[in-house]
């Protein structure tokens, strides 16, 4: 912008000795002054066709949100049987790329504007949310951090918390990110309910990893795990999680502690009977033996380390850990 000014004087003057220079009386005497005018000129229209490319196709230079390019991705991607769109703010771009595929007669993408008026209270999102994914099995959710409306982030909060978001896609600014709904979490989990004596309760996991021959590797990526808690009542003290990667020999090789939810939602806030989804990316050490390995999970107190006794069928307090049913291997 600062530019443009004595860019507009340098084609003003270019484009004066253009018209002067042309006058046949002046030929010979301005010709030097006519074919530097002309090198201006075409010096200037170059440039300017440049950045108006470089505008158009290098996302670092746009000015505004990448919205084609999002709804391209999502349309792409979408499951017409299964999926859902939700923005948390009224985006006009968004209903015009929807009301756009509306009128090419393409799959219908149910898309929610939730909330629907400025910042209501989180326990009314959490009543919508909850009864409005109970149809669908996955849903697309396009955050726009635009204050006056979503100020808390509460609908990102509660995908985070009860949702489990399985892919991110930027789109300089903006973002989708997709997520599989509370539904669909309780289909494609693998169950492994066990208790802890504070009452909370692991109910399975899911793994995310590539896996051959039914067992997974972790030879090329960090174990991807995704684990669905429960309790009956807040603990009294902030618990830690610990997923551990325990290799043939009993020895850790690698492992991930937090407060659950990215260290976002402590135990001592759950509800009773409340479903919470805790994702974690474990990575192997570097000097990590190949061979066969398990997960351990559990919980403990981060002030004296004491972990919380994990419980057997019988309600007796029978390990310090959980070990998940699942076959790892590194090669």
């Amino acid at each position: 912008i600062e530019a443009l000014p004595p860019w507009l004087a340098l084609l003003g003057v270019g484009l004066g000795y253009l018209a002067v220079s042309g006058r046949r009386s002046a030929v010979r005497q301005r010709s030097a002054t006519r074919w530097l005018a002309m090198g201006a000129l075409v010096l200037i229209v170059a440039g300017n066709l440049n950045a108006i490319y470089r505008y158009h196709s290098d996302p670092a230079l746009a000015k505004s949100p990448q919205w084609r390019q999002l709804f391209e991705h999502i349309f792409a991607a979408q499951d017409p049987a299964a999926d859902a769109l939700i923005y948390n703010f009224p985006e006009a771009s968004i209903t015009y790329y929807l009301d756009t595929r509306r009128g090419e007669d393409q799959a219908d993408l149910p898309a929610f504007l939730v909330p629907g008026q400025p910042n209501p209270p989180a326990a009314e999102i959490d009543a919508h949310l909850s009864q409005l994914l109970r149809s669908y099995q996955r849903v697309w959710f396009t955050p726009v951090d635009i204050a006056g409306w979503d100020d808390d982030k509460a609908v990102e909060t509660w995908l985070l918390r009860h949702a489990d978001r399985v892919d991110r896609a930027d789109f300089h600014w903006i973002r989708a990110d997709l997520y599989l709904t509370p539904a669909a979490i309780e289909t494609s989990m693998t169950r492994q309910p066990v208790k802890f004596s504070n009452g909370i309760q692991l109910r399975g996991f899911q793994i995310f990893n590539q896996s051959e021959n039914g067992q997974i590797s972790l030879s090329d990526a960090p174990l991807d795990i995704s684990l669905y808690w429960t309790t009956g009542a807040p603990s009294d003290i902030p618990l830690k999680v610990f997923v551990q990667l325990i290799d043939s020999t009993g020895f850790l090789r690698g492992a991930q502690d937090n407060q659950p939810v990215a260290g976002s939602y402590p135990t001592t806030h759950w509800q009773p009977r409340e479903k919470i989804t805790d994702k974690y990316r474990v990575a192997l050490q570097p000097d990590a033996p190949s061979g066969a390995y398990q997960v351990w999970v559990g919980l403990y107190n981060p002030k004296n380390g004491e972990r919380v006794m994990v419980l057997d069928d019988a309600g007796n307090p029978a390990d310090d850990h959980i070990v998940l049913e699942v076959s790892l291997v590194a090669q």
